[in-house]
């Protein structure tokens, strides 16, 4: 379980890029995501606790919100949740499928538990990278492409809140060709396509000239 909890939360960032192949969920896949939120919040809640059995409930939210669609969720995508032999195959699948929709319902949410999880571990360094910004992709997530003095380009995700000069919530197009200094932190995350870990560079600061 504990294999499929890190597993899952690893994935969603990649995951949710792909929204094309989600266009066609069912109005279950929704109802699930919602009750693994509630239950997400709800287990957080008792964080001072001890951090093993949190953990273990957090990570048995989702199963438990599924279990009432197994039907569904066999006839549809091949996943029994029931009568399954690997039920860490299953977790896996599931995650893939639902972690689009927890994203649109809770992501501060997710973000929350995902510090909570890795809360033992030695947080990654703020670093700053300065440039123009050259390119903006926006399909479920922003990503601005900066390239720097000496022509060289990063990608910075915007996937929580973070404090800008100017404000970007309303027309963060506006920074397109314009010079900014962003701090970041980079966060490793697995990406399913190519079955690998990856670095991310996730924005916590940004300032527009």
């Amino acid at each position: 379980m504990k294999a499929f909890y890190k597993f899952f939360f690893l994935s969603l960032v990649i995951l949710a890029a792909n929204t094309a192949a989600f266009s066609q969920n069912k109005d279950y896949l929704d109802a699930i995501a919602q009750k693994s939120c509630d239950c997400f919040s709800k287990a957080l809640k008792e964080k001072d606790g001890n951090k093993e059995a949190v953990t273990m409930q957090i990570g048995l939210c989702m199963m438990k919100a599924a279990q009432p669609y197994n039907a569904q969720l066999k006839k549809d995508h091949g996943i029994d949740l029931l009568g399954g032999k690997d039920m860490n195959s299953e977790g896996e699948k599931l995650g893939r499928i639902v972690g689009m929709k927890m994203l649109s319902f809770c992501p501060d949410v997710l973000v929350a538990v995902s510090e909570f999880n890795g809360g033992d571990e030695e947080a990654e360094p703020i670093k700053t990278f300065e440039g123009e910004v050259v390119s903006i992709q926006d399909q479920q997530f922003v990503v601005f492409t900066v390239k720097d003095s000496n022509g060289k380009t990063n990608n910075f995700l915007w996937l929580t809140y973070f404090q800008s000069t100017p404000t970007l919530t309303d027309n963060y197009r506006k920074i397109l060709n314009k010079q900014v200094s962003i701090t970041y932190q980079e966060m490793e995350l697995y990406d399913p396509r190519i079955k690998e870990l990856k670095k991310y560079n996730v924005i916590n600061g940004l300032t527009a000239q």
